[in-house]
């Protein structure tokens, strides 16, 4: 089985921890770019001598906002980072079953320092590149968007 089919039976299984994860990453990247109007707001309440309670309720929003930026970050981080770590398990114990079923001869022409980078390396990188290139797209372009309806 090619690498691409595995990847993409993975994502079919596991498919609603990432739409999760991606929504929650959505929320999460909003109530960030919001933060600096929020900020904002505080200084020009200040600086505009309003009651201290509109900037006490300014400042709470602010608190709420950086709690709930945590939160969101943490559970998208769990379910689209710790689910990255399934696939590398995955991947690897599907290079193991493979790796059993060769011949003598396979490990006579091959060395096995390449066998074992291939085993740690190229799946490393295929887990960061599900995991944390996924997330940077995403990320990004959520972001910029909102960035640009906000400005």
């Amino acid at each position: 089985m090619r690498v691409k089919h595995i990847l993409i039976n993975f994502a079919k299984k596991h498919k609603w921890r990432y739409v999760v994860g991606f929504i929650f990453l959505v929320f999460n990247s909003t109530i960030t770019s919001l933060m600096p109007k929020i900020i904002g707001a505080i200084t020009d309440s200040i600086a505009e001598v309003k009651p201290t309670s509109v900037v006490y309720k300014y400042v709470f929003l602010l608190v709420a906002s950086a709690l709930g930026t945590f939160v969101l970050r943490f559970v998208w981080r769990y379910l689209i980072i710790g689910n990255s770590r399934n696939l590398e398990c995955h991947l690897r114990a599907k290079l193991f079953k493979h790796l059993q079923t060769l011949p003598i001869n396979f490990y006579n022409n091959n060395k096995t320092g390449d066998l074992i980078a291939y085993a740690i390396n190229d799946i490393q990188a295929i887990r960061r590149t599900f995991a944390f290139g996924l997330v940077g797209l995403l990320d990004g372009f959520v972001v910029n968007t909102i960035s640009i309806v906000l400005m």
